[in-house]
């Protein structure tokens, strides 16, 4: 048995089944979805950035293995050069030069709007999944398709507190379910293990 071939069978287990009814909703998740959705239908060339630490790293690990199951494999993930939480100037390049669709940016990108912005003046949508706080909000990340947790919790009765990878699980699953897939096995294993990586309360409801 091979290593995702345990995580399928972690997958298939009572204790680590989300209660999919209880799924939070997002404020930008219908636009979030509505990009991963035309990447997917249009194939669109896309280039993923992970932050340089193990939540980055799972979140990155759930989009792929997500994005090979819906049968998207025209995607390129960046390699990691220098530690650092913000988005790698290297990677708005790489972006922009090599004449990439998307970027989507995983656990990163809230604490500077600027370098987004720019890429989206240039042609290059930009998708940010992250739950890290900022002095930012949505609104100057005009025309991102972007989810931060800790922007919406400023505003919530009950606020969710979810590691990135834990969060890019959420709306993996929920682009599966638009796109009448089942989620890819192994996936909510990487999630639950993002969360302790991340020091997640593990005693929350949601975890």
């Amino acid at each position: 048995m091979d290593f995702y071939d345990a995580l399928g069978r972690l997958n298939r287990l009572d204790m680590l089944e989300p209660a999919k009814e209880e799924m939070p909703v997002f404020e930008r998740e219908d636009v979030v979805l509505g990009a991963l959705k035309d990447i997917i239908v249009n194939n669109k060339r896309v280039l993923i950035y992970r932050d340089y630490d193990p939540d980055g790293g799972y979140s990155g690990e759930i989009l792929r293995i997500t994005l090979n199951g819906l049968g998207h494999t025209n995607y390129t993930i960046a390699k990691y050069v220098r530690r650092t939480h913000k988005v790698d100037p290297a990677v708005i390049k790489q972006a922009i030069v090599e004449d990439y669709d998307y970027l989507i940016i995983l656990d990163a990108g809230s604490g500077d709007p600027q370098p987004l912005l720019r890429l989206k003046a240039m042609g290059v949508e930009v998708i940010l999944i992250d739950h890290h706080q900022s002095v930012y909000s949505y609104k100057d990340f005009e025309g991102i398709h972007m989810i931060n947790t800790s922007f919406e919790n400023r505003t919530r009765d009950k606020e969710v507190e979810v590691s990135a990878g834990a969060l890019t699980y959420l709306i993996c699953c929920k682009l599966c379910a638009m796109l009448g897939r089942d989620e890819p096995m192994g996936i909510v294993a990487l999630a639950v293990a993002s969360m302790y990586a991340d020091s997640i309360d593990m005693s929350s409801n949601l975890a």
